[in-house]
């Protein structure tokens, strides 16, 4: 017969699965000869995973088979068929419970972790056997410079390369102690400018509400700059005129008291870039450099380190 067997589950997330399960013989033959069930006859077993899964959604511990209706005479047995082993355990129910009470004589089996590639998993309980295969793919990478790499003048990575993996959802959020009443505006401008890079890069920017959930994070405090960023980190000064709401937007900005320059859109890019992982240049068209947008330079930055990187399978 058929049935459902457990998700396994990555990050919170159910994984749609496609479940194989197969029941053995009933024990009522046995029973109405008056003779003792043969072992195994109250067992179900199942195999539940996608059937894609990234190695580093695993979760240790999770069930990947159930048997059910084990009892004590039973031995049931799974190889994940990544190399290691197979497990072997025998149930402590007596008959009786298990057949009335399948549900509460379960053996759960997992894999913790493997090597990526296509594995057979095998169950076994008495002389039935379920196999169902599972691709394990690799983990996301970030962008390093290759051996023999030869930096762009347009643009330039700091030591570790891109900060972010290819397609990665890069959660952020905004410290909001010490802000300044003036410098609401440079925190309300924070998506817009995000939705620059994501259209550039195939990231995704969404923000939180956990701060330690953040992938990016946005605050304030005395730096002796505008604005300091690196590392999946932005400060911005309490204190500096130029984070505050008269220098919004992109454009040359004239304040009322006679301040002229560009505005402080222009500085949260550049520190964006500082926080994904690059570095100041020469180029003068490069808003790495002195420019007030982003240039060609950031662009093949921006594709090189991020957009042309393969998204992880999984």
């Amino acid at each position: 017969m058929m049935d459902s067997g457990l998700a396994v589950v990555s990050r919170g997330t159910m994984a749609a699965t496609a479940a194989t399960s197969l029941g053995l013989m009933a024990a009522g033959a046995s029973a109405a000869t008056g003779a003792e069930p043969r072992a195994g006859t109250a067992a179900t077993v199942s195999i539940a995973a996608p059937d894609v899964l990234r190695v580093d959604k695993q979760v240790q511990g999770t069930a990947l088979v159930v048997f059910s209706g084990v009892e004590s005479r039973t031995q049931v047995r799974f190889n994940f068929g990544d190399g290691p082993g197979t497990d072997k355990r025998h149930g402590r129910c007596k008959f009786s419970s298990a057949i009335a009470n399948p549900q509460n004589c379960t053996i759960e089996m997992g894999n913790d972790c493997c090597a990526p590639g296509t594995h057979t998993s095998t169950a076994i309980v008495g002389t039935t056997k379920v196999q169902r295969r599972i691709t394990i793919t690799p983990p996301p990478v970030r962008w390093t410079p290759p051996a023999g790499w030869v930096q762009p003048a347009g643009w330039s990575v700091l030591d570790r390369g891109a900060w972010y993996h290819a397609c990665q959802n890069v959660e952020w959020y905004v410290v909001r102690a010490n802000q300044p009443a003036r410098g609401r505006q440079i925190v309300q401008d924070i998506p817009g400018e995000l939705a620059m890079f994501a259209i550039e890069t195939n990231l995704s920017f969404a923000e939180t509400t956990v701060p330690a959930a953040a992938d990016l994070t946005f605050a304030w405090k005395e730096t002796g700059a505008a604005v300091l960023g690196g590392g999946g980190e932005i400060w911005f000064d309490i204190d500096h005129r130029w984070v505050m709401d008269d220098w919004r937007g992109f454009g040359m900005v004239t304040t009322p008291d006679g301040w002229r320059g560009y505005g402080h859109g222009v500085l949260v890019l550049h520190e964006v870039m500082h926080a994904m992982g690059f570095n100041h240049v020469d180029d003068r068209a490069s808003i790495m450099g002195s420019a007030a947008t982003i240039g060609l330079g950031d662009l093949d930055g921006l594709h090189t380190t991020y957009r042309d990187v393969p998204c992880p399978v999984g």
